[in-house]
């Protein structure tokens, strides 16, 4: 009817990526997932998933690889629309074009895709030392290496934890890390000294103690160049070399410290990292003294987990240049919930875990470390910030009140948000919880229209409902939710994408994250 706006609803398949980092089978998140998305899709009575575009094979799981699910436009993996009567699905991408939806409105079919790029990632071995560069960047290394730089755009990101999740982000204090060339690695110090003066520089280092932070900032910048430029840039020869000498040296300290540690294997390593910082929590939590005994203390447990996720990653990536990084950059460990933002020319290294993460719709990646792909040391080193003033960590705003009965909604607001902002849901079992309602009083003051958005079920099940109305009519839409469901928003112009959404959960609890971005 004229003049009715409706929102669209629409079930999406996602593509999964195999890549050898990822957890394998049955233990993968995006396998998980995948699997749940694929019966969803059978539930709806739609096309069988396994004829889409996608062809995600997933009853091939056995112990594959599983690493990323993509939902999104992007090219290398779009998500599928599946409607009734259409036998195989349809791209997203060209679900959009066709319809003459584009993130600016009624478009006239020129192809405009989604800005953000929404997955779900299952980390069993380190992903490389990287950076995603910013905009200026990506179109001078995609003019001049198209075929390692695939686009023009920068890609800032978002990593929100849904298991425990270890990562790499950012650099560490130039105290601290003169600290763990002096105390903890030597080795590092021995390698640094083939390639500059390091006594000269660790003295620097010690200088700037107790400094005003203004006053030292850009002199640390300087040496932290300095430092992360000779390191990547060492032969690989004597990288290996000094970096034998450390691990031997570790995994003695190891198994001196807990006979049990032999063999120091993958999962004994990741299994007593997840159990020391259990504890690690649990003490600070019961245990609020900052006396000189408990420093000492956590200086201790800093150091032996330095040392497993040292002897870890080098069990994956043995002489790699990339292992001494940990100690230059910020080890983080995330809880569920809780994320990270990494803007561009930001170095970081994603661990172990599984995480929901929103980017921009790119896929530039300048690696250094840690991986058999093509590095570009040079690149890494020179586009850094080399800024250690910022944790990186976002905290979710809470849109809905705290004691709310039916559920409590959290936005992860960044300075992306053009790109993509993250919303993640929980609505208590047996309620009705207005999705829509919290997100008009508060995101639609504050940022605007919402464009698109992409939705994701990660437990419990129910049902999305949108209601719509004008000066003559009203109109309600629904699609049933279950863990792996995926649906895509799509709104009319001049209407919010998660406006008059509401979430109805049946017996159990239901867990969600959304994916927009915003459009004006």
């Amino acid at each position: 009817m004229e003049g009715e706006k409706s929102v669209t609803l629409l079930a999406l398949e996602p593509k999964a990526q195999q890549y050898d980092w990822g957890q394998r089978g049955r233990d993968s998140k995006v396998l998980q997932l995948l699997l749940a998305n694929q019966d969803w899709l059978h539930s709806l009575n739609v096309a069988s998933p396994s004829s889409s575009p996608n062809g995600n094979g997933a009853e091939n799981d056995s112990q594959q690889p599983w690493a990323e699910l993509w939902m999104g436009t992007h090219e290398r993996g779009p998500s599928v629309v599946h409607e009734s009567g259409n036998a195989r699905g349809v791209p997203l991408s060209e679900w959009i074009t066709t319809s003459k939806r584009t993130r600016k409105g009624e478009g006239e079919g020129e192809g405009e895709v989604l800005p953000f790029l929404f997955k779900v990632l299952s980390v069993r071995t380190p992903l490389s030392i990287q950076a995603h560069p910013d905009k200026e960047l990506a179109q001078i290394l995609h003019g001049a290496e198209p075929s390692l730089y695939p686009d023009p755009n920068h890609k800032p990101e978002l990593a929100c934890a849904l298991t425990p999740f270890e990562a790499l982000v950012g650099f560490l204090p130039l105290s601290e890390i003169a600290d763990n060339i002096s105390d903890i690695a030597p080795e590092l110090g021995a390698l640094l000294s083939e390639c500059c003066d390091i006594s000269h520089t660790l003295s620097q280092c010690q200088s700037l103690r107790g400094l005003d932070r203004g006053r030292c900032e850009e002199i640390e910048k300087k040496i932290l160049k300095e430092l992360f430029g000779a390191l990547m840039t060492a032969s690989s020869s004597s990288v290996s070399r000094h970096l034998e000498t450390l691990v031997r040296r570790f995994a003695d300290l190891e198994t001196s410290v807990d006979p049990l540690a032999q063999p120091l294997s993958d999962r004994w390593l990741q299994a007593k990292i997840d159990e020391i910082e259990t504890d690690r929590q649990h003490n600070k939590t019961d245990n609020d003294n900052d006396n000189d005994h408990d420093q000492e203390k956590e200086k201790i447990i800093r150091d032996r987990l330095l040392r497993l996720r040292v002897l870890r990653v080098h069990s994956f990536f043995p002489g790699d240049v990339g292992v001494f990084c940990l100690f230059m950059l910020r080890s983080v460990r995330l809880d569920p919930g809780e994320a990270v933002y990494l803007g561009p020319n930001e170095p970081h290294c994603y661990l172990h875990g599984d995480c929901i993460e929103c980017m921009a719709c790119s896929d530039n990646v300048v690696r250094a470390g840690l991986t058999p792909k093509y590095r570009d040391a040079s690149t890494l080193v020179s586009m850094l910030t080399y800024r250690v003033d910022q944790s990186h960590r976002v905290s979710p705003l809470l849109l809905s009140p705290v004691d709310h009965v039916q559920g409590s909604l959290w936005m992860y607001e960044t300075e992306a948000e053009r790109e993509f902002i993250l919303f993640k849901a929980s609505v208590s079992p047996s309620s009705l919880f207005d999705l829509g309602h919290w997100i008009s009083l508060t995101v639609s003051r504050r940022l605007g229209l919402l464009g698109p958005s992409v939705l994701l079920v990660i437990e419990g099940e129910g049902s999305l409902e949108s209601s719509s109305s004008s000066s003559s009519s009203s109109s309600r839409s629904s699609i049933s939710l279950r863990s792996g469901s995926v649906v895509f928003v799509d709104p009319p112009e001049g209407i919010s994408s998660l406006a008059g959404l509401a979430v109805h959960a049946g017996a159990s609890p239901i867990t969600l994250f959304a994916c927009s971005y915003r459009a004006e």
